[in-house]
């Protein structure tokens, strides 16, 4: 069975599947928990989002539970937050940058101008 889905459908515990679901079970997982705290990430999942031995993965422990995501997912959360805050066509990295030439500038121009002779 496969089922379409948007790029935003999210497992039970943050793990974001994109493009396909391939089967219905693909968003609940059952993992177990190793004698050293380690679980394995089955490899359908990891191939979905192109995880890696040495990939950095965030643990998140909150009321919903423990959530599990990459650096990615989580900056694509907090900007999507962020979004609705910030008119569309406005770009808040550039208008910083302005800032901080038009500070430096001042920093630079002399306190007391120079009498001219």
């Amino acid at each position: 069975m496969r089922i379409a889905s948007d790029d935003s459908v999210s497992g039970g515990w943050g793990i974001s599947i994109r493009r396909v679901l391939y089967d219905w079970h693909m968003e609940t997982v059952s993992v177990r928990l190793e004698k050293s705290g380690r679980i394995l990430i089955p490899a359908a999942i990891r191939r979905e989002l192109s995880l890696k031995e040495g990939s950095e993965l965030l643990l998140r422990l909150s009321d919903a539970g423990l959530q599990i995501s990459t650096r990615g997912q989580a900056l694509d959360r907090v900007r999507a937050r962020l979004r609705k805050y910030v008119p569309e066509g406005r770009v808040l990295s550039q208008e910083l940058l302005d800032e901080r030439r038009e500070e430096a500038a001042r920093e630079d121009a002399p306190l007391i101008p120079e009498k001219q002779p």
